[in-house]
């Protein structure tokens, strides 16, 4: 599929966590290219869960 640019704000703590994570995956050899690879992998999750509609852990967080 190809790809596309998106543009969207995150806050830094989410920003910081998300890069020291793709780190760590890394360090630990996890076969990551980049961290679009990590993002899409991480949104695909999230959108899978919230396709569970009342049992979503995503849309139960978003809830709070």
């Amino acid at each position: 599929a190809g790809k596309k640019k998106a543009g969207f704000y995150l806050s830094v703590d989410l920003l910081n966590r998300f890069s020291h994570k793709f780190h760590e995956l890394k360090l630990a050899g996890v076969a990551i290219d980049n961290k679009s690879t990590l993002l899409e992998a991480a949104l695909g999750y999230a959108l899978d869960d919230m396709d569970k509609g009342a049992q979503s852990q995503v849309l139960k967080k978003l809830a709070d």
